[in-house]
């Protein structure tokens, strides 16, 4: 979350805030899109040398422990993984939001 919030402008000092720190631009070429599907390494030991090793999830955000790091909702265990070694696929979302035209309610599908 700060590492997202320290690269966003902000109106009150007229820059971002890593612009005012480090006096140049933020570099936000890993930033990546929220909800998007993604495979991190499986590290579990009871798989076999057949087994895939990608395990599918959903990206949601940064990591707080490390600097490199990427916290996946994983789709097997239904927990939230901190990994860094992940393969994103921006184009592809797991979760969409309909509309419902009966209610005017939104609901989310899988």
């Amino acid at each position: 979350y700060i590492y997202i919030k320290n690269r966003v402008y902000n109106a009150s000092i007229n820059s971002t805030p890593y612009e005012k720190v480090f006096g140049l631009p933020p570099d936000i070429s890993n930033i990546k899109i929220f909800g998007c599907l993604v495979y991190f390494e499986n590290w579990n030991k009871k798989i076999n040398k057949m087994d895939p090793r990608g395990t599918k999830g959903v990206f949601m955000g940064f990591s707080d422990e490390s600097n490199n790091g990427y916290r996946i909702y994983s789709l097997d265990s239904y927990k939230i993984i901190n990994s860094r070694n992940v393969v994103f696929h921006e184009d592809k979302f797991l979760f969409k939001m309909e509309q419902d035209l009966i209610n005017n309610s939104k609901s989310w599908i899988l």
